[in-house]
């Protein structure tokens, strides 16, 4: 759904931003910085903005699933395939 997201001409990454600072809640920032980070590095601005609203404690990418790597950078577990796939 990002990359399609990232993809439109309708993009608003600012928007986005605003939207996540709405829902007050830390972990979606370190979610959303990990995958723009990873599908996404051009949208520095972005990436940081993420950075700049990391919160304390760790996250999990997705509660559902079993994750085995901390990526300490944005403060979330990942799935080990995440990482293999990214190299």
């Amino acid at each position: 759904m990002l990359a399609n997201y990232l993809r439109s001409e309708t993009k608003n990454l600012d928007l986005l931003i605003d939207y996540a600072d709405r829902l007050g809640n830390g972990a979606v920032f370190k979610r959303l910085g990990f995958l723009l980070e990873r599908n996404a590095p051009d949208q520095r601005a972005t990436i940081e903005k993420c950075a700049q609203r990391l919160t304390q404690g760790n996250a999990r990418l997705d509660p559902k699933l079993a994750a085995e790597r901390l990526v300490s950078r944005w403060r979330l577990w990942v799935p080990e395939n995440w990482l293999k796939e990214a190299a």
